[in-house]
């Protein structure tokens, strides 16, 4: 076990209660704040890939069924075009944000971590590890993670916000109760925008889109997706309907003084392949490890390390919904090589590498898309 010392986590979503679990688990003492109060919520796309699964399964973390539903593999829809694949490497989760949030603080608090809700900061002192809120508490650490989100309160104060996007795109979601109708999360494309459907509990269905902000409201957006709306039907509305954006993140740095940035809030590409829950984890495991080995230094080489390959398949997939034609091509392609998705499935997943795919796999796909050939 490492030698105990002081961690203080500023947000209590998902990542910063599992820095808190984590660093109980390694036997430091950890205080969270955090500005909501419980159940705290966001807009999220509640899908766990596999390797997210496992990090839970290893923090001891248990979810209540009503707010979860297991997922088996992913599946594309763009008109009548429809590729899917199933993972090989574990289940997926779909899970209600306040009922996976409540269930790590639950956790956290049994662990003896010291949970503080309702706390705004309002100052940071980096080279000192404090933290001041509005009620006039001060935190002290030896280490600080900031993991408070997309719009970090923290990073702001350090004067660390990056550039705007230069192509700026918003996520939007709300949950219907409805049996889920596939073991699979279900992505539909439009020219204009994606809708991602989550399975998140026996009865309820999360649906999210991601588009370019245009102005328009949920409705309107789900009329662009007329067989995802045949299905939901007249489907009761559960919740209220939750945004962000933009989405992409930029920070100037993710280490200053005694405070690392963690998660969304140390950088966001886009939610286009889901997997932020599953990398805001990792990043948890790494800076933790650095913090223990007095290497703290090293947190901004790590992020980069951590981020490369998932921003790259970012990067492809937002190319690709770019050009309409050259993205149906691709579905057509996949669903006639449902290995080689697998394949992306398990590098989104953190799995495989890129350069791990088999060429023969690569230059076929390549070959069907490029003269659309089966």
């Amino acid at each position: 076990m490492s030698v105990a010392r002081s961690i203080l986590i500023v947000g209590g979503g998902p990542v910063g209660l599992a820095a808190a679990i984590f660093g109980r688990l390694s036997g430091h003492n950890v205080t969270l704040i955090e500005r909501g109060r419980p159940p705290v919520d966001k807009p999220c796309g509640e899908g766990l890939m596999p390797s997210g699964v496992r990090r839970l399964s290893a923090m001891g973390v248990e979810l209540d069924p009503e707010g979860l539903h297991s997922f088996m593999g992913v599946r594309y829809i763009d008109g009548d075009q429809v590729a899917g694949a199933s993972f090989t490497f574990g289940e997926g989760y779909g899970c209600r944000r306040t009922y996976l949030q409540a269930a790590m603080a639950r956790r956290a608090e049994q662990l003896g971590a010291a949970l503080h809700f309702g706390q705004e900061v309002i100052a940071v002192n980096a080279d000192r590890g404090e933290v001041h809120t509005a009620d006039g508490q001060t935190f002290q650490a030896e280490l600080v993670l900031a993991c408070d989100g997309l719009r970090s309160p923290v990073r702001k104060l350090l004067n660390l916000d990056g550039p705007p996007a230069s192509r700026p795109r918003f996520g939007m979601r709300q949950h219907y109760t409805i049996k889920p109708w596939t073991d699979h999360v279900e992505v539909y494309w439009s020219d204009t925008a994606e809708a991602y459907v989550t399975p998140v509990g026996p009865n309820r269905v999360g649906v999210a889109f991601l588009w370019s902000g245009d102005g328009e409201r949920f409705p309107g957006l789900l009329s662009r997706f007329p067989k995802l709306q045949a299905k939901l039907g007249d489907a009761p509305i559960e919740s209220q309907v939750r945004g962000t954006g933009p989405l992409q993140v930029r920070p100037k740095a993710v280490l200053k003084g005694k405070v690392a940035l963690v998660g969304d809030a140390a950088g966001y590409y886009d939610a286009i392949t889901g997997e932020g829950l599953t990398l805001g984890f990792a990043q948890v495991e790494t800076v933790l490890k650095h913090f223990e080995r007095h290497t703290l230094q090293d947190w901004p080489k790590s992020h980069k390390t951590l981020v490369f390959e998932p921003y790259l398949v970012i990067w492809l997939l937002l190319f690709i919904e770019r050009y309409p034609a050259l993205r149906r091509r691709v579905i057509v392609a996949l669903s006639q090589d449902s290995v080689l998705f697998e394949q992306f499935l398990q590098i989104n997943d953190g799995l495989m590498r890129p350069q791990d795919l088999p060429i023969r796999g690569l230059l076929r796909i390549v070959w069907r898309v490029v003269w659309g050939v089966g």
